[in-house]
């Protein structure tokens, strides 16, 4: 009820006193029919206002109960199954399907999800016994859906019969003011002349005032804080659910972590030896080269680079076989090399002009 319907309810009420309480020089003024109908839209009212609290406060415990057989069916059976099929799932892969548990699904939709698993956890029947279920699981899975069901049908129960009390409520006390206002037309053409008494019974019939924002029923309050009560539970419930799959997500991450680290340190400790090994290769073939012939690759740089630059910048020396010793035959074709310092294969830097119009580039 309202407070603004409170207050029209204690008008009526002060109304039916002031009519009892009348002087009997004035009971003759009202006319029966005017009091007795008074007195039924008055009971009437008052029947309607204790159906609405008595349903409201019913509908707030339907909404506990069903928090508790929510709560009951995912720990007792949904968390069970779900439990058994994520172990078997390696052994029977269609199992999988079995290993959602939805417990941030509405209550009607949690309902329909468990009795889905039920029906396919009736194949695997053996399986789930086996492993621990109590031989009538999926009866116990149904029959814990349906009661939650049964619990969401009688709160909607009882807001529909709120809701009629509270339409009952409106057309019942507007019914009862059209009939204060035809005992008002009586009185005061009966006090014209009685100033004080005219004065109290205006008083009377007048409805207090209420104040805008305290315009709501206690019932409604009651309702809404219900209402909240059970979302907090299952907002409670959630978190409880993802921190506990977050965590062992969590745990997996980091096993993956530290293996994927570990292989990336040996990757690299691999790719470091081969680095390692692959300069010291290359120092060893740039001093062989260089012990063996230094002046190849210098005397092929010194021919081209002056074609860009110019020859100004670079030394006036170019790099030719050095001639063989005196008296020395040259090599027959087939012979061994000789490697010895006299030998052809000896180098030497002679005095040369490195320039564009050399005859001899």
């Amino acid at each position: 009820m309202k407070r603004i319907e409170g207050k029209r309810l204690l008008s009526l009420n002060n109304v039916q006193g002031y009519l009892s309480d009348i002087a009997p020089s004035l009971r003759h003024v009202v006319p029966a029919e005017m009091r007795m109908l008074l007195d039924d839209c008055l009971s009437a009212l008052k029947e309607a206002a204790e159906r609405q609290d008595a349903h409201a406060r019913m509908a707030a415990g339907a909404v506990a109960r069903q928090r508790l057989l929510r709560r009951a069916l995912i720990r007792d059976h949904m968390a069970l199954i779900s439990s058994i099929a994520t172990l078997r799932m390696e052994e029977e892969p269609a199992l999988a399907s079995l290993t959602t548990i939805g417990g941030r699904l509405p209550a009607e939709q949690l309902a329909a999800h468990a009795r889905g698993m039920a029906k396919i956890a009736e194949p695997w029947a053996d399986l789930f016994i086996r492993d621990g279920c109590t031989p009538t699981f999926i009866e116990d899975l149904y029959a814990a859906a349906d009661a939650l069901l049964g619990t969401l049908h009688e709160r909607a129960m009882h807001l529909a019969e709120v809701h009629a009390a509270t339409v009952a409520l409106g057309t019942g006390l507007a019914r009862a003011r059209k009939v204060v206002r035809v005992i008002d037309v009586f009185l005061r053409a009966a006090l014209a002349d009685d100033v004080d008494r005219l004065a109290r019974w205006n008083t009377v019939k007048r409805v207090p005032r209420v104040p805008r924002r305290a315009q709501e029923s206690d019932s409604e309050r009651q309702d809404a804080a219900a209402v909240a009560d059970s979302v907090a539970a299952t907002e409670v419930e959630t978190a409880v659910e993802a921190v506990a799959v977050l965590e062992v997500g969590m745990v997996a991450e980091a096993v993956t972590v530290v293996e994927t680290e570990e292989a990336e340190e040996a990757e690299e400790a691999e790719e470091a030896e081969e680095a390692e090994e692959a300069v010291a290769a290359m120092e060893v073939g740039t001093a062989v080269e260089k012990a063996i012939a230094p002046s190849h690759v210098s005397s092929f740089v010194l021919r081209l680079v002056p074609a860009f630059i110019g020859s100004r910048l670079l030394p006036t020396h170019r790099i030719r076989p050095a001639p063989p010793p005196r008296g020395g035959a040259p090599r027959r074709p087939g012979a061994p090399i000789d490697a010895s310092p006299h030998s052809r294969l000896a180098y030497k830097s002679v005095p040369c002009r490195l320039d564009r119009g050399d005859p001899r580039m």
